[in-house]
């Protein structure tokens, strides 16, 4: 059984525009992430000690362009070994990411190319490396979704012999507020597919990711493998992931991910509308929104009147305009009405 793995690109989860309202005397702020700090645990001395620096570059619109990856030697921070470029549609869809990784000696150059539908769903990806000449396919995946727009599934194809071929299967199990509660993956191998691995998710109250546990299968049942806790902020940004695996009687350190905001304080008007479905417009005790999170709304003062994630409903609110704020990554708004 072989599982086809594919080069990481960096933080693709965390492109396109990125807002967060926080706490500031009803004030919205922009917020954008800026850097990440990664350290490894030194299993031998008991401390963390630096493994990568992840710089990001945003352009006028605050959309991430640029993404460049640079590996502690030991000593110093050498130049960057890896450089992501990203570019959107006229949506503000990610549409494209090419990277380049430096093998000590020549670049290798990849690339991602991104599909949407008509309700911005993204439908399908393919992963493709440079030759000198042209492009040759290495994967690709389709996504599917639930009447509610929640991501269902993901199926990933590699490319041999002139065609794709089955590899790894995703399935989804979404709570009512479209965030995945579990995700199981499996691999094709003699002409069915099996169980590899298992991710299962929790939220605090407010719907913001708390922690990841990640089980792998063993052939006869699932034992635990590795478990993310994050630390996240008044908006539900992650500020550190803590990285933990199972040595078989007990948890040891693995990674710590420190992550560097800067946001920028901003009246509700400044804050733009970018490509979001949100049906019914107006809408009167229910709202279907096409993002994987919970979502909050905002009246005209910038005070928050309703959570996704809480017990008050919409039919409660007076009639007039709200903004929209979801995601706890890259954060998206628009105007709606009652």
């Amino acid at each position: 059984m072989r599982i086809y793995v594919l080069i990481v690109m960096v933080m693709l989860l965390f492109c396109g525009r990125s807002y967060a309202q926080q706490g500031d005397g009803g004030r919205w702020q922009i917020c954008r992430l800026d850097s990440i700090y990664e350290q490894a645990w030194d299993t031998t001395a008991g401390i963390w000690v630096p493994l990568t620096l992840i710089h990001r570059t945003h352009d006028a619109d605050r959309y991430l362009i640029r993404s460049e990856v640079q590996r502690w030697d030991g000593s110093a921070w050498p130049a960057a070994s890896q450089v992501d470029s990203f570019s959107y549609d006229v949506d503000g869809n990610f549409v494209n990411d090419v990277t380049r990784i430096w093998n000590g000696t020549v670049w290798t150059t990849y690339q991602a190319t991104y599909s949407y539908d008509a309700a911005a769903h993204r439908t399908g990806m393919v992963y493709q490396s440079w030759n000198g000449t042209g492009w040759d396919n290495l994967q690709q995946n389709t996504y599917s979704y639930d009447a509610n727009g929640y991501l269902t599934g993901q199926e990933t194809q590699v490319w041999s012999a002139s065609q794709w071929i089955s590899n790894i299967r995703y399935t989804y199990t979404n709570n009512a507020n479209g965030l995945p509660t579990l995700l199981l993956i499996e691999v094709y191998s003699s002409g069915q597919w099996t169980n590899y691995s298992r991710y299962t998710y929790s939220y605090d109250g407010s719907g913001y990711e708390t922690s990841v546990a990640i089980d792998r299968w063993d052939g006869t049942q699932f034992q635990n493998q590795y478990r993310e806790t994050f630390a996240n902020n008044a908006s539900g940004f992650h500020n550190e992931m803590l990285t933990e695996w199972y040595t078989g009687s007990g948890w040891r350190n693995h990674k710590k991910s420190t992550y560097y905001h800067e946001c920028t304080a901003a009246g509700i008007r400044e804050v733009e509308a970018t490509a979001l479905s949100v049906y019914p417009n107006p809408f009167t005790d229910h709202l279907d929104v096409s993002e994987r999170s919970p979502y909050r709304l905002y009246d005209m003062l910038g005070q928050e009147v309703y959570s996704s994630a809480g017990a008050v409903g919409l039919s409660s609110l007076p009639a007039g305009q709200y903004t929209l704020l979801t995601g706890t990554g890259a954060v998206r708004v628009t105007k709606i009405n009652k």
